[in-house]
């Protein structure tokens, strides 16, 4: 049900909301058109609640941008300008990097399909990036069915528990700093997960506490072409959690993922990756949402560990140059190390504060003026085996205001400074990103974005040979800012107009 909000005050008027993207736990993408639950820990059901019959549903969700970076030509030949249009050569455009910012996303889509009852639904999706028609067709990016998998909800009898079932090819999300996604950095404190298997989720109301408790089991199978050898790689995960209505959430989490499998290379190791760590999430009313959670991953001859956990950026214990042994431990770590990882998130908006000055207790879900104004950051500090990476601190920190005076129009301007390494400071770097919003009304489905990027760059980014923690440790091909054949510096200037839609 939406809920409207009368602004019968001039000051409130001025104000505009920001439409807020959110994942549902089928991976589907929706707003915040509907009120949120009371309790922010929420095991839901198919789509028809009410009802036996079974239904079809459809859901989806699409980012489309087109970025130019600019850069000055070195020695211009006849006929060329000293002004060049390029693809982006950034160092926070690959997504399964430490220095990922969410200011250069890439395409993406994904479609969701459906068919179930109150007790039991079946759900195919298919994904992919690389948009074909406005590039190549790459194989590697077209993922193509990606997912298939049964939820089943049955009726315990016992009033206020809960009990879900999900059996199949799906992905779980654990240490979302957003509200409604996976934050300012779009990454998973404890992980992501991308396996075959189960989880088994129950929950237990008593009075205005809802208990949690969570397990489950997966594999994912071994790449051929990944060097060092993947295994077969399996996955176990626990999760406990205390909510107090939708105030205070509070989760201890476990998750480790190993291989042992004989078709691994000869001689190397059986790898284990672990994850574990507590976050909590607190709704303080007119005084904004906070996220704060600590993850603790540790590594034992991770190379040969697939993808099966996505977490802090990294893409499993090693392999395709994505995984936890590239990112933070070093080529010379065989895997073996440890990062720990500080999240955090605030989010404020003033159109909350001011209807709660009018009258304690108001409630407002973006349907209206506002300003949203966000605190964002990460701090990791890493022991390894490789001793030019034991040591080494990494802090990354952001801000984000939007205001929105019209319901078609937001102002806005994000801003992040990024450090890899602490002692080290001609590699930081700065971006300042201005951008205008466009949507149809306050609470909408769809979102175009006109952004301008300015980047402000440490010594060691005019170097022709980079410090390693400087460049992405798996850059985006061919293109991409420390992709081979690419040489000279990031480019300190990017335009990019994006569309966005979810259903």
């Amino acid at each position: 049900m939406l809920r409207t909000i009368s602004l019968s005050s001039m000051l409130v008027g001025l104000l505009g909301a920001g439409v807020v993207q959110a994942q549902t736990m089928d991976g589907s993408t929706t707003s915040n058109l509907v009120k949120p639950q009371e309790s922010p820990v929420v095991v839901s059901g198919p789509a028809a609640a009410t009802s036996d019959e079974w239904k079809f549903d459809f859901h989806g969700f699409f980012r489309a941008p087109m970025r130019i970076g600019m850069a000055k030509r070195e020695n211009a030949g006849l006929g060329q300008s000293g002004l060049v249009f390029h693809n982006p050569r950034v160092p926070d455009d690959q997504y399964l990097s430490w220095l990922f910012t969410r200011n250069q996303e890439r395409d993406w889509a994904e479609m969701f399909f459906s068919y179930g009852n109150s007790r039991v639904t079946g759900t195919v999706s298919i994904q992919g990036f690389n948009f074909t028609d406005a590039a190549w067709n790459d194989s590697d990016a077209q993922f193509g069915i990606a997912q298939g998998f049964v939820t089943w909800t049955p009726p315990l009898g016992l009033e206020g528990a809960r009990l879900q079932w999900r059996v199949g090819s799906f992905t779980e999300r654990y240490g979302m700093a957003g509200k409604y996604d996976a934050g300012k950095y779009d990454t998973y404190l404890f992980g992501r997960t991308h396996a075959m298997g189960e989880r088994l989720r129950g929950e237990y109301d008593l009075g205005d506490v809802t208990l949690k408790l969570e397990h489950g089991l997966g594999t994912r199978q071994p790449h051929p072409l990944v060097s060092p050898k993947n295994g077969l790689t399996l996955l176990h995960h626990l999760h406990a959690g205390v909510a107090h209505k939708k105030l205070l959430r509070a989760e201890a989490h476990y998750m480790t993922a190993w291989s042992q499998d004989d078709l691994a290379t000869p001689m190397q190791p059986d790898g284990r990756l672990t994850v574990m760590g507590v976050d909590v999430r607190s709704e303080l009313g007119m005084f904004g949402e906070i996220y704060l959670g600590y993850a603790n991953v540790k590594a034992r001859s991770a190379a040969s560990v697939g993808p099966v956990i996505e977490t802090v950026h990294a893409y499993g214990g090693g392999g395709f140059g994505l995984g936890v042994t590239e990112n933070y431990l070093g080529p010379m770590s065989n895997g073996n190390g440890s990062v720990n990882t500080i999240l955090f998130q605030y989010d404020y908006s003033i159109g909350l504060l001011l209807r709660n000055l009018r009258e304690r207790g108001a409630e407002f879900y973006g349907d209206g003026p506002d300003i949203t104004l966000s605190l964002f950051g990460m701090y990791n500090w890493i022991a390894s085996d490789d001793a030019a990476y034991d040591g080494m601190k990494k802090l990354k920190v952001g801000a984000e205001a939007i205001y929105t005076p019209l319901p078609w129009l937001g102002i806005g301007a994000r801003a992040d400074r990024l450090s890899p390494d602490t002692n080290d400071s001609s590699q930081s770097f700065s971006i300042l990103s201005p951008k205008l919003l466009f949507r149809s009304q306050f609470l909408t489905h769809e979102l175009i974005t006109l952004q301008y990027s300015k980047y402000f760059y440490g010594t060691a980014y005019s170097l022709e040979t980079k410090p390693p923690t400087t460049v992405p440790s798996a850059p985006v091909a061919p293109y991409g800012y420390g992709a081979p054949g690419i040489t000279g510096p990031p480019d300190e200037n990017v335009f990019k107009i994006q569309a966005t839609m979810w259903w």
